[in-house]
């Protein structure tokens, strides 16, 4: 074992950025506001959790340690799906594609 800096850890949390940006645009998209105050919750828990984690990690990166895990990113991320995935079984979502 080495005790250097690992960047992959690093790498992996570009992308989660990536993902969060990605949520972030099209949580911009014009939505009927029953299912905007569906979502509203979970992409506050998604938001709020990444930019912990991201804090964390350029904390982390500044002191060459590895990052925090990503359990409150991906259990939030979780919550979101969970609920578009209800939406959509309800047929709230249909109303929205073109």
């Amino acid at each position: 074992m080495t005790r250097e800096f690992d960047p992959d850890p690093l790498i992996r949390s570009i992308r989660l950025r990536n993902d969060v940006v990605t949520i972030g645009r099209a949580a911009t998209e014009f939505l009927p506001e029953p299912i905007v105050a569906r979502l509203r919750e979970p992409l506050e828990q998604v938001s709020e959790a990444a930019q912990y984690f991201l804090r964390k990690c350029a904390d982390e990166l500044r002191g060459r340690k590895n990052p925090p895990a990503l359990n409150a990113v991906e259990q939030a991320l979780a919550k979101l799906i969970e609920t578009i995935e209800e939406l959509r079984s309800e047929g709230a979502m249909a109303a929205t594609q073109s």
